[in-house]
């Protein structure tokens, strides 16, 4: 097992990227691990400052562990 730990900050008011294209970013390093790592566990945190939406909230859970 290989544990991959994927820090976010999805809702950050700093930067070059919106909300929406850091949400997509981050499903795809999830997903680009998944698919080279068979037996990876992978938690994920965000430090966003605002509180995420429950609709994001249920799509991270979905691809990631912890």
């Amino acid at each position: 097992m290989y544990l991959f730990i994927i820090s976010s900050a999805i809702g950050s008011n700093y930067g070059v990227f919106d909300y929406d294209q850091r949400l997509s970013q981050t499903i795809e390093t999830i997903d680009s691990i998944k698919r080279k790592v068979s037996d990876a566990k992978i938690v994920m945190f965000d430090s966003s400052p605002m509180i995420l939406p429950e609709e994001t909230i249920e799509k991270l859970k979905d691809k990631a562990d912890y």
